[in-house]
């Protein structure tokens, strides 16, 4: 049977919008398949259902007082990089470690105001860990959403025999998310002595007992997967939201893990996806960077 033109056009032009919502679908599953796991040089959103508000991104970034890693040396702060590194995620919390407030290193600079002027996330809370320089050195909490409870908590310092040993901090805050889901949201900088991490994480795991809410801690740990100090994490129930790929340091040919974003109770997030951001530069550090969908 002949058809009618116009009858034969429309049938071609139906099989042709089909045949191009196939392939749309299909590149949708291919590039939906890809590993979130991996280090990677470019962000990748998870495809996650943010129609409930349920989804936050969480970042951790040792900034190294903002000064670029350069092997060869030492160069100036460049406040400006490190935002450009976090506005590219563009995460609803930041968990960072090595901040100056006004310090000779850093021309006199509120690390901390400057970086949530660059990225317009202006909640903050920043935990003085030790005076430096004529200034504060520590680490903070940066957030686009309200911090509603703050406190800083001194780790234990023990002497070291033949070794430098600084003071370390925990900084706690209370974060309720859109949707209506609230947070302990807390960051530390451990030592470099395995003696004083053994002592800092017990004390760490108290503090954070005493929440009422579920909670997000992250931070330069100092210590990498299998050790002590991370098996003492791992028996106090903090999981940690990176399982391949994790390596963090140095930020060109990363060879180790130091760090971490870790949850508890587990059962209260599903991790949608952990990305170590590879590629950049403004640290000596990568970022690490966590999708959570709140339970």
């Amino acid at each position: 049977m002949l058809l009618h033109p116009r009858s034969f056009f429309k049938s071609i032009k139906t099989a042709m919008k089909k045949l191009m919502l196939l392939t749309f679908y299909a590149g949708l599953s291919l590039s939906c398949s890809k590993s979130d796991k991996a280090v990677s040089s470019e962000y990748e959103p998870p495809v996650a259902d943010t129609s409930t508000q349920k989804v936050i991104t969480v970042m951790s970034y040792n900034v190294r007082s903002c000064i670029p890693y350069v092997p060869a040396g030492n160069t100036t702060p460049d406040v400006s990089a490190t935002a450009d590194v976090i506005r590219s995620i563009s995460p609803d919390v930041v968990l960072i470690q090595e901040l100056d407030i006004k310090t000779t290193r850093s021309y006199n600079t509120d690390q901390l105001a400057a970086l949530a002027g660059y990225t317009g996330m202006q909640y903050t809370y920043f935990s003085k860990a030790s005076t430096y320089q004529g200034g504060d050195f520590g680490i903070a909490i940066l957030s686009k959403h309200k911090i509603e409870f703050s406190k800083t908590h001194l780790l234990p310092k023990l002497e070291v025999p033949g070794r430098y040993v600084e003071q370390r901090a925990l900084c706690e805050t209370r974060i309720t998310f859109p949707g209506g889901h609230t947070y302990t949201v807390a960051t530390t900088h451990l030592d470099l002595t395995v003696e004083n991490r053994l002592a800092q994480v017990p004390v760490i795991d108290s503090i954070l007992s005493r929440s009422s809410y579920p909670v997000i801690f992250g931070g330069d740990l100092n210590a990498v997967p299998g050790s002590e100090t991370i098996d003492l994490l791992d028996a106090a129930a903090f999981e940690n939201t990176c399982k391949t790929n994790c390596f963090t340091i140095p930020s060109t040919g990363p060879d180790r893990q130091l760090d971490y974003i870790t949850i508890r109770p587990a059962g209260k997030f599903k991790v949608v996806s952990h990305q170590v951001i590879g590629g950049v530069t403004a640290s000596d550090h990568l970022p690490v960077v966590t999708v959570l969908e709140m339970k």
